[in-house]
């Protein structure tokens, strides 16, 4: 299990939204969404611990939603 990066999320993304992106990768036990939408100074993305993480990054990353494009890859040194 490791966690993944996923950047460039819609707007209006929020946790709930996360967790139905992600529920196919295995159970989240760690979720962190950094999303400001009133004052948008950085992009919103989100941290998420998936068991199931090389799949999530393959099926996810470049995905559209919306107006944008996931990004998506493991996160930090833990991979």
């Amino acid at each position: 299990m490791k966690k993944v990066y996923i950047g460039a999320l819609p707007f209006g993304s929020n946790e709930n939204f996360v967790k139905e992106l992600v529920k196919d990768y295995g159970p989240d036990s760690f979720i962190e969404v950094h999303a400001d939408w009133i004052n948008p100074t950085y992009e919103p993305h989100a941290i998420v611990q998936l068991h199931d993480f090389e799949r999530a990054v393959e099926e996810l990353d470049g995905k559209k939603y919306g107006e944008t494009h996931l990004r998506v890859h493991v996160w930090g040194k833990n991979g």
